[in-house]
C-alpha cells in the first residue's frame, strides 16, 4: 500500500480520530545520550543527560552508576547533578534500560562519555577541612579551607546535610551545638573571586560523650573524701581536668577522673570538669561541691536512712502511701543541713553546712505529708456537712409509711390535737418550704510517716450553715457557708501546721425515678496554712502559705424495706484540687527554705450501706443507724520544688508525695430525731480503718429547721 504524502498525514490523523479509529502509539525508542557537555569544575543541577522517545512518559532509567566521576549523580529520570574535579577523560554508563508509564521497556549499550577540562576555570581550588569529632550537646567550631584560588572564597553545601544544630558560614566556618549523635557526610563547594571552584567530601562525627555523676556527694572538714567520675560514649581512655573554677581546698582531681583528698575549709566550691576521649572529643559538666563543718552527725544520717528503708518496705507491702524524693532535672547541687533537723544538740550551722537533698529531712517531708492530708480533711468536712443535710430528706418518710413499721399503739399515745384520720401530706422531719440548717464535724487521728517522713497527729473541726428550698417537686437546692480548722503536729516536736479555711458551697438533690435520690455539691475554699518547722539548735522556721481549693461530689442513694428494717445503699464520687502558693520560711537562718507553687489533686470513690429502724415513743421519731462505707482513694499526689532561701540562684530540688490507689473502710453509728413540724437533729460517730496509712475517728452533729 502506498504511503500518503507527509503533508496530508495530520489531516488523516484528525479524520481517524473523528471516525473513532484508534491510532497506533509510536513505540518506545532505545535510550541514548543528550548533547550535554560535561566539564570539570562545573556545577550541574538536574541537567538532562539520558534521552528517549515514543511510548508513554514519564520514563524511568536503570543504569550502572559506578562509572560516573566522583561528585556527579544521575537519577532515574536521566538528570545529572553535582560537580566533579576528576581528571579529564571518558566514563561509561554501560548498558542502560528505560521503562515508560505503560510498562514498555527498551535498552541499549551507551558509548563512553567524555569529561572535558576547560582551558580556564575548572577545579583549580584544593579544598580541605580542619576539625576533630564533635561531642553531643557541646559547642563546636570547625573550619574549611581552600588553596590555590583568589580571595574571597565562598563555601556552600551542595550535597548531604550538616549535623542538626550546626551552620556553615560563607567564609568556611562551621559552628553551633550538635543535637544528634551520628556520622554525617556532606559535600562542600568552594568558589573564588575568579569563578574557579573546588569540591570536598567531608565527614563530621558527633559523639554522645556524657560525664557522670550529675551531682557530687558533700564532704566535711577533716574527713577523707573520694568521688570517681566516669564517661560514656567516645573512645577510651578518657582524661579529666578542671577547666573552670577550683576544687575545695585539700582536694585534687586525677587525670583518670577521681576526686580525692581531705577538705580543710568549709564552704561551697563551683567548678567545671572537662573529659577528653582518645579521639580528642571533649565534654564538660559543671559541679557544686559543698563541704560542711566537722560537727555533722554521720550516725544520725545513717539512722535516718535505715529507718526510711524499713518504712518503705513495710508500707509498700501494706499498700500504703509512699513518698519519693528526687532532685529536679536541672539541679546539679542541693542545700540542706547535714544533721537531722530537730536535734537541738547540734550547733548553729553556717551556709555550707547542708545535706545533699533537703527532702531527705524528716521534718521537711513530714510537714508536706501533713499539709496534703490537712487540705483533704478540710474539704471533706464541708462535703460531709452538706451530705448530712441532704441525707435528711432521703431518710425521712411519709407518716403513713411509718405505720408499717411501728406498733399501732403509738396512735393512742399521740398528743391531743393531732389528726389521726388521714395521713399527712408532708413528711415528718422534712419540709418543702424555705429552711435553714447547721452541721458540724470533727476528726482526729494520726498519719504515719513514709520513706523517712515523720508522722503527724491531727484534729480537724469543720462547721457549715446554709439555707435551701424546694422550688420543684422532688428537687431541693441551696447554698452553704463553711469554716474549718486543722492542726497537725509532726512527730510531736519537728513541726506544726495550723490551718484555717472559709468556703462557699452550692448543693442540690433530685428525687429521680425508681426511688433514687441524686445529690450534687460544688464548692470553693480559701485556706491559710501557718507552718512552723523545728530546724534544731533552738531554730524555729515559720512560714505562711495561701491555698485555693475546689471540691465537689456526686452521689446517689435509695431505700429498700426489709421487714421492720430499712436498707439504704449509696454510691458517690468526691474530688478535690488545690493550688498552693509559693512562700518562704521567714527566717535569716541558712536552713530556711523557699517553696515554689504546687498543685494537689485527690479523688475518692465510695460505696456503702446504712441500716435504720424507726421508733416513735412519743412526739419525736427516733431513727438509729448503723453504716459501713468502702472507700477507694485514687492515685494522686503533689510535687513540691524547693531551694535554699538565702541563695536565689541555687539549684532547685523537688519533694514528691505520690499516693497510690488505696482502699479503706469507714464504720459509723448514729441517731436521727425528727419532729412532725419539720425540726430534726442528728448525732453520729465514725471510725476509719485501713492498711495503716491513715487512722482516724470523728463525730458529727446536724440540725435542720423550717422557717
Amino acid at each position: 500500500m502506498k504511503t500518503p504524502p507527509s503533508s496530508i498525514q495530520p489531516l488523516l490523523c484528525l479524520l481517524a480520530l473523528a471516525a473513532g479509529t484508534p491510532m497506533a502509539a509510536e513505540p518506545l525508542s532505545a535510550p541514548g545520550l543528550s548533547a550535554l557537555r560535561i566539564e570539570r569544575g562545573v556545577l550541574y543541577r538536574d541537567a538532562p543527560l539520558l534521552t528517549t522517545g515514543g511510548g508513554s512518559p514519564p520514563y524511568t532509567f536503570v543504569f550502572d552508576a559506578s562509572g560516573l566521576p566522583p561528585g556527579l549523580r544521575l537519577d532515574a529520570r536521566g538528570l545529572l547533578s553535582g560537580i566533579t574535579c576528576s581528571i579529564a577523560g571518558r566514563f561509561a554508563l554501560g548498558q542502560v534500560s528505560v521503562t515508560d508509564a505503560a510498562g514498555a521497556r527498551a535498552s541499549a549499550g551507551l558509548p563512553d562519555t567524555p569529561l572535558h577540562d576547560p582551558r580556564a576555570g575548572g577545579c583549580t581550588l584544593a579544598v580541605g577541612s580542619t576539625w576533630q569529632a564533635s561531642s553531643l550537646g557541646q559547642p563546636f567550631r570547625g573550619l574549611l579551607r581552600a588553596d590555590g584560588g583568589q580571595a574571597p572564597v565562598a563555601f556552600s553545601v551542595i550535597a548531604g546535610q550538616l549535623p542538626a544544630g550546626l551552620v556553615l558560614s560563607p567564609n568556611g566556618a562551621i559552628s553551633g551545638t550538635p543535637t544528634t549523635a551520628a556520622s554525617h557526610r556532606f559535600t562542600v563547594l568552594a568558589r573564588d573571586a575568579q569563578g574557579a571552584t573546588g569540591v570536598h567530601d567531608a565527614v563530621l562525627n558527633v559523639i554522645a560523650l556524657d560525664v557522670s555523676p550529675a551531682t557530687l556527694a558533700p564532704g566535711s572538714v577533716g574527713d577523707a573524701y573520694s568521688q570517681a567520675l566516669s564517661t560514656t560514649g567516645g573512645s577510651a581512655p578518657y582524661s579529666y581536668v578542671v577547666s573552670a573554677g577550683s576544687l575545695p581546698a585539700g582536694l585534687i582531681l586525677s587525670r583518670n577522673g577521681r576526686i580525692t583528698g581531705t577538705p580543710t575549709t568549709a564552704g561551697t566550691a563551683r567548678f567545671t570538669v572537662t573529659a577528653t576521649d582518645a579521639a580528642q572529643v571533649a565534654s564538660t559538666r559543671s559541679y557544686t561541691l559543698r563541704v560542711g563543718s566537722a560537727q555533722h552527725a554521720s550516725a544520725s544520717a545513717y539512722r535516718n536512712a535505715s529507718e526510711a528503708a524499713r518504712a518503705q518496705s513495710s508500707l509498700a507491702a501494706r499498700g500504703a502511701m509512699v513518698h519519693h524524693y528526687a532532685a529536679a532535672p536541672t539541679a546539679p547541687a542541693p542545700n540542706h543541713p547535714v544533721r537531722a533537723l530537730g536535734s537541738g544538740a547540734a550547733a548553729e550551722p553556717d551556709a555550707a553546712d547542708r545535706l545533699a537533698d533537703p527532702a531527705s529531712d524528716a521534718a521537711v517531708s513530714g510537714l508536706q505529708v501533713a499539709e496534703v492530708e490537712a487540705l483533704k480533711r478540710l474539704s471533706a468536712a464541708q462535703l460531709r456537712n452538706v451530705r448530712a443535710r441532704l441525707d435528711g430528706d432521703v431518710d425521712c418518710r411519709p407518716e403513713w409509711q411509718q405505720l408499717l413499721h411501728l406498733n399501732t399503739a403509738w396512735r393512742d399515745t399521740r398528743p391531743a390535737g393531732l389528726a389521726t384520720e388521714a395521713p399527712p401530706a408532708d413528711k415528718p422531719g422534712c419540709t418543702g418550704s424555705l429552711s435553714g440548717w447547721a452541721a458540724g464535724t470533727v476528726d482526729y487521728g494520726r498519719v504515719p510517716g513514709a520513706m523517712g517522713a515523720a508522722g503527724s497527729r491531727f484534729s480537724s473541726p469543720g462547721l457549715s450553715a446554709g439555707i435551701d428550698l424546694a422550688p420543684l417537686q422532688g428537687v431541693r437546692s441551696g447554698i452553704a457557708l463553711g469554716h474549718g480548722r486543722d492542726r497537725s503536729d509532726v512527730n510531736g516536736e519537728l513541726g506544726r501546721i495550723d490551718s484555717r479555711s472559709d468556703s462557699i458551697t452550692a448543693y442540690g438533690s433530685w428525687e429521680a425515678p425508681l426511688g433514687v435520690r441524686v445529690h450534687a455539691a460544688l464548692g470553693q475554699q480559701r485556706t491559710l496554712l501557718e507552718r512552723l518547722r523545728d530546724a534544731g539548735a533552738d531554730t524555729l522556721l515559720p512560714g505562711v502559705r495561701r491555698v485555693t481549693q475546689r471540691f465537689g461530689t456526686l452521689a446517689g442513694s435509695t431505700r429498700v424495706d426489709v421487714g421492720p428494717w430499712t436498707l439504704a445503699p449509696r454510691l458517690g464520687l468526691e474530688h478535690m484540687s488545690a493550688a498552693l502558693g509559693a512562700f518562704v520560711e521567714n527566717d535569716t537562718s541558712p536552713l530556711a527554705l523557699a517553696y515554689d507553687g504546687a498543685r494537689l489533686a485527690s479523688s475518692d470513690v465510695r460505696g456503702g450501706l446504712a441500716v435504720t429502724r424507726q421508733w416513735r415513743p412519743a412526739l419525736w421519731t427516733v431513727e438509729p443507724e448503723l453504716s459501713v462505707d468502702w472507700h477507694r482513694r485514687l492515685q494522686g499526689g503533689m510535687t513540691q520544688p524547693m531551694r535554699p532561701a538565702d541563695d536565689p540562684f541555687a539549684p532547685a530540688y523537688s519533694l514528691s508525695s505520690t499516693e497510690p490507689t488505696t482502699e479503706f473502710a469507714q464504720f459509723g453509728v448514729g441517731v436521727r430525731m425528727r419532729h412532725p413540724l419539720g425540726w430534726s437533729m442528728t448525732l453520729g460517730a465514725r471510725s476509719t480503718l485501713d492498711a495503716g496509712a491513715l487512722r482516724n475517728a470523728g463525730y458529727n452533729a446536724a440540725m435542720h429547721w423550717p422557717f
